[in-house]
């Protein structure tokens, strides 16, 4: 498989491409705004000769999901998120508004993902972890065959994700990096949703929210 990664948006999300030898592709967090954003999204997809399959939502805080209408029409790609992302989604024009960006109210997902369910793709196992806390409807997607870990914004290199937005939770949030995340093995490299990419072994020994 091939890794891309972008950052868009005034909240510089990273943006993911997960892509198999044929071409076929996850986007996980689009959050692609602007039409320069589009452009270099589309070019780096085009330039590769990938084909969207699934747009995949961490979580549904506008930052991470401003692009997903673009994929979806674009390239028809599904839209798979966790159920607790809905509210958040028929909420974003009005969450977008607040800052000063304008979307339109987007579809409910097309496949509703669940802790403990199994993905795959090219042969491989992606796990999909419900990690609460910072958002409700936060997903991290775990690839151990590879050694990877899309967090989302549940851990940075360094820190954790924020809890004062709406249905966050701090002890919530300890609970699942602690109990899902941390348990993996050391070297797995953890994707963040904001940020540059860490370790859970690096993380085991420096992040001072988890000592």
């Amino acid at each position: 498989m091939r890794l891309f990664q972008l950052s868009f948006n005034p909240f510089q999300v990273n943006t993911y491409i997960l892509a198999c030898a044929d071409g076929d592709a996850w986007v996980i967090d689009p959050g692609m705004h602007t039409d320069m954003e589009k452009k270099a999204f589309d070019d780096l997809i085009r330039g590769n000769g990938l084909q969207p399959r699934a747009i995949i939502n961490t979580h549904a805080h506008i930052d991470h999901i401003l692009g997903n209408q673009h994929v979806r029409e674009t390239y028809g790609a599904q839209h798979w998120a966790h159920t607790g992302c809905i509210p958040f989604l028929d909420r974003s024009p009005e969450h977008a508004a607040i800052f000063g960006l304008e979307m339109e109210q987007p579809e409910h997902p097309d496949l509703l993902l669940d802790d403990g369910e199994v993905l795959h793709m090219e042969g491989r196992a992606v796990h999909v972890l419900y990690t609460p806390g910072h958002a409700e409807g936060s997903i991290c997607l775990h690839i151990p065959s590879m050694h990877m870990l899309f967090a989302g914004d549940v851990l940075f290199n360094g820190s954790i994700g924020r809890t004062d937005l709406l249905t966050g939770d701090y002890e919530l949030l300890l609970h699942s990096i602690r109990s899902k995340l941390l348990v993996l093995d050391p070297d797995t490299r953890v994707f963040s949703g904001h940020g540059p990419e860490t370790t859970i072994g690096f993380e085991l020994q420096s992040n001072p929210y988890l000592r």
